[in-house]
Formats: C-alpha cells, sequence, structure tokens
C-alpha cells in the first residue's frame, strides 16, 4: 500500500511519502555497496541485487541504506561477511530467513542464529511507539545536510505493530518530522535511513516478461537508482522481493 502524510503543520509543503509492506508474502534483503561502508577497512560489497532474485523475476523494490563510513562507522553484517561492527546503542534494522524484520535498540543481545542481515544508523527515531528524537538539530548525530539547516531529504523504516515494513521518505524534512510521520503510518520501531537528495531512493520493479524489469522512483522528485541497483551501486541498500 502506497499514500503520503503531511507531518509539519508549519510546513504544508512538506509531503512524505509512505509505503507500506506485507512481509507474509515479501523478503527484504540487504546489499553493502561497492564502497560504503565497509570500504575503507577492506570490506568491498557486490553493490547488486543477487543474481538469483534478479533472474526469478520476483523483485518487488529497492531503497536507501544506510550513512557513509565517514558518517559513523555504524555496524553492517550480511551473511557471514562483517562489513563493520556493531556498536552499542544504535538503532538497528535485522532480516531474518523466514521472513520478519526486527527494528531494535542494539544492547550486545543475541540477534539470532537465522538473522540474515543486521544494519544499523544513528538513534532510534521511534521506540516502542514513542517518538524518540533528541538533538534533531544536530547534524553528528542525524546526517550532514546538504547546505544549511535542519531541512532535506530523508528516508526511514519502521515497522507496525502486526509486522509490516514501513518506508517513509520526503524533503524539507527533519528528523522530528520524518519520525512523525512514520508514526502516523503506525511504525511502532523505526529508525532513519539516508539523507540529502542524491541518496534518498525508493525504486518500485515489475518484471517485464522479457528477462528484465520496468522500474520508476516512488516520488517522480526522487532520485532513480534503478540501474545501480541492477548492475552495481557504491552504497549500500536494501531489497524487497516476492517470497
Amino acid at each position: 500500500a502506497r499514500t503520503f502524510v503531511m507531518p509539519d503543520s508549519s510546513r504544508s509543503f512538506s509531503i512524505v511519502s509512505i509505503v507500506k509492506m506485507d512481509m507474509s508474502a515479501l523478503t527484504i534483503g540487504s546489499v553493502a555497496g561497492t564502497v560504503e561502508p565497509g570500504g575503507k577497512v577492506g570490506k568491498y560489497g557486490p553493490g547488486r541485487v543477487p543474481g538469483a532474485i534478479v533472474q526469478s523475476g520476483n523483485l518487488v523494490a529497492a531503497f536507501d541504506g544506510g550513512f557513509q563510513y565517514r558518517d559513523g562507522a555504524y555496524g553492517m553484517i550480511v551473511g557471514k561477511t562483517t562489513y563493520l561492527p556493531l556498536q552499542c546503542g544504535l538503532g538497528t534494522v535485522v532480516g531474518y530467513s523466514d521472513g520478519p524484520v526486527k527494528i531494535l535498540e542494539y544492547a550486545g543481545q543475541p540477534l539470532g542464529n537465522d538473522a540474515t542481515f543486521v544494519r544499523q544508523n544513528g538513534p532510534m527515531l521511534i521506540k516502542d511507539a514513542h517518538v524518540a528524537v533528541t538533538n534533531p538539530d544536530s547534524q553528528q548525530v542525524w546526517g550532514r545536510v546538504v547546505g544549511d539547516g535542519t531541512f532535506t531529504w530523508r528516508s526511514g523504516i519502521g515497522i507496525a505493530a502486526k509486522g509490516e515494513l514501513i518506508f517513509a521518505a520526503g524533503n524539507n524534512l527533519s528528523p522530528q518530522t520524518l519520525a512523525l510521520a512514520l508514526s502516523a503510518a503506525g511504525a511502532d520501531n523505526a529508525i532513519q535511513l539516508d539523507i540529502n537528495p542524491h541518496w534518498v531512493r525508493f525504486n518500485i520493479f515489475n518484471a517485464n516478461g522479457d528477462s528484465g524489469y520496468d522500474s520508476a522512483p516512488l516520488n517522480p522528485d526522487m532520485q532513480d537508482g534503478s540501474r545501480e541497483y541492477l548492475n552495481g551501486y557504491q552504497k549500500d541498500f536494501f531489497y524487497i522481493y516476492k517470497r
């Protein structure tokens, strides 16, 4: 399902695109980029959706991951490869082999032997159904904005009470208004993903019956990442496919 919300009464032009995904029918994967986040420590990723998923015709969507190494060196693990070690006290997305997704504040707890990936990206936006944003103007905490101020393109990911995965993205957002948008969409736990115009992306994919895909951004003002997701991208990202 897709819709939009307007979370900021003082900025009527701030419109957030929302996607809610039924994870009983879908699975999420994570891909490390060819450079980010692990390239600085010699851990380069494939940077593309796995070939088997592409060839199956079941790819549904792909969207931006977390910050670059220089912006926090936040942890990332895919399969048996640790691109960057996990840090305590951070918002963390965990995917599992049987489909579910968890978003939690990592404190060193076991994440389960069936975890397929782990990605961290700063503090929690929403924790246990409460907006948890502190220091909303801190670019050190919430990312360096292109230009001045706090408001920019931002994206985030959340989990609803029944396990639906929620993606939110829009321009002219602060961490606080991004959290309010995710909360309005039903997220009980959520973290911010990437920020700024070039990096906030969500592509919808439709198999065209010719061993390829038609693709378009969720929002026409978003950067189109379809070619990079399929052929090689320097940054990490998530992808969604039908089971």
